[in-house]
């Protein structure tokens, strides 16, 4: 079928494709009102080595270390704040986290950690409930920075972390109005344009001469 065939077939069934587009519309619509308002929560940490204080006497390259040290030191705490362990202590810590263990592996897939930069990490979390996002987030630093300190009791005393913001950042993921209409409408386009190709066109209608009409013509 051609592209001149294909838009008069379209023109032809313009009813068909029009009533589609509206519902897509609608239901697009419809689905961004009745979404209910999610919350996202995050807190931003700054994985750090304490330096020794300047001398005058001597050059050192402890501040070099330091910062090559602490940057590699940030892929462990990636991993350490969705750990098991830093997850119970978070719930001894907030009612909203859940001590049961299979809860525990379910807030873990929940809790987005993602490193920003070679020592900052944010954590984030995805909730209807923002009080419990931030309550979370901050049980879940505050319980790293305790697991750190134990960990580097008998290793490097100097490797710490810290909070960049004190409260976290709360931002209201709401569905967009305008993207779910334009989304409604594209789908709907789409299935209208199946529609009206399965369906086909009108067949011409049979032209019948009768006799008479041969006659008369004459």
């Amino acid at each position: 079928m051609e592209l001149v065939d294909f838009l008069k077939l379209i023109y032809r069934r313009k009813i068909i494709v029009l009533i589609f587009i509206g519902i897509g519309i609608a239901a697009g619509l419809i689905y961004a009102l009745v979404k209910p308002t999610n919350y996202r929560a995050s807190l931003l940490i700054y994985v750090q080595r304490e330096t020794q204080p300047a001398s005058d006497q001597y050059f050192n390259y402890d501040g070099y270390y330091a910062l090559q040290t602490s940057t590699e030191y940030t892929n462990t705490v990636l991993g350490l704040i969705k750990s098991l362990d830093v997850l119970q202590r978070g719930a001894e810590i907030t009612p909203y986290i859940s001590r049961d263990n299979q809860k525990l592996e379910q807030l873990s897939a929940q809790i987005k950690v993602v490193k920003k930069a070679p020592q900052l990490i944010e954590i984030a979390i995805d909730d209807s409930d923002q009080n419990m996002g931030k309550a979370v987030v901050l049980a879940l630093a505050q319980s790293s920075q305790e697991r750190v300190r134990i960990l580097n009791q008998n290793g490097d005393k100097a490797l710490t972390i810290g909070l960049v913001n004190d409260e976290p950042l709360v931002l209201v993921q709401k569905a967009s109005l305008p993207f779910c209409a334009i989304l409604g409408f594209g789908f709907s386009l789409i299935l209208s344009l199946i529609l009206v190709l399965i369906i086909g066109g009108s067949p011409p209608r049979p032209k019948i001469y009768r006799e008479t009409d041969s006659k008369l013509s004459a």
